[in-house]
């Protein structure tokens, strides 16, 4: 659009990206100059990593990318995924929503407590350590022990009206904490294969209670279910006035 207001011939005649590329745009022009003179200033794109792309292999990068389009499996609410980024790299997931491109996952939380920050260390292993808690479950009363502030929200999901608590940015649920992604930072499909030692600990997640779910929900639920016992009005018979018969 900037070249085209100043009245600049464009030297690009396409461009390409795909997402199992990752990192990689292809442009197409005649000149490798014309390319790095154009993308000059163009925020994440380098004009000086340019390397030139062979025409006889343009086919094979078409046609991988269409494979690879063809092979993406759909995800569905209920799935198994894992995730890609820290401190949830390589740890498994469920699939709770997806709305367009953003998929709501919920996985055994990485909570890191206040009292386990302590002071600096020395090792670099000991410092990656620390920035990977341990998987534990969410219990509310541990986490108010720890001294961490813990809030309630209510969010609107597939399933209704929800609540969770709030803990920082992050929201909790069930004994688990409720991400939203997007589906490239998922790894789905055979690649996933959940673990025994896994399906079990997510057996052992904690019970519905006071500890995991917000009582405001409980409350609501009890409302609605009292509401819908409660027998409907009664209605008074209408006193009908006497029938005249006309012969």
């Amino acid at each position: 659009g900037e070249w085209l207001a100043k009245g600049l011939h464009v030297p690009i005649f396409s461009v390409f990206f795909s997402p199992h590329l990752r990192g990689y745009i292809y442009i197409e022009a005649f000149r490798e100059a014309d390319i790095r003179r154009f993308i000059l200033g163009i925020r994440g794109i380098s004009p000086w990593s340019i390397s030139v792309v062979p025409l006889a292999q343009m086919p094979l990068v078409f046609q991988a990318s269409v494979t690879n389009a063809d092979e993406k499996k759909v995800i569905t609410a209920g799935d198994w995924v894992r995730c890609k980024r820290k401190p949830y790299h390589g740890d498994l997931a469920q699939v709770e929503e997806i709305r367009d491109e953003e998929i709501t996952i919920k996985i055994k939380p990485r909570l890191q407590f206040q009292m386990e920050e302590g002071g600096k260390l020395a090792d670099r292993e000991s410092r990656e350590a620390r920035k990977r808690a341990a998987p534990r479950w969410f219990i509310k009363s541990d986490v108010v022990a720890a001294g961490m502030m813990v809030n309630v929200i209510e969010r609107h999901t597939s399933k209704g009206r929800q609540w969770f608590f709030l803990v920082g940015d992050d929201i909790y649920r069930e004994g688990f904490i409720y991400k939203t992604v997007k589906s490239g930072m998922l790894i789905t499909g055979e690649q996933v294969r959940p673990q025994e030692r896994e399906l079990q600990d997510w057996k052992l997640s904690p019970p519905v209670g006071d500890e995991t779910v917000p009582k405001e929900e409980r409350k609501v639920l009890r409302d609605e279910r009292e509401r819908n016992l409660m027998p409907p009005p009664s209605v008074l018979p209408r006193r009908m006035a006497p029938m005249e018969l006309v012969e």
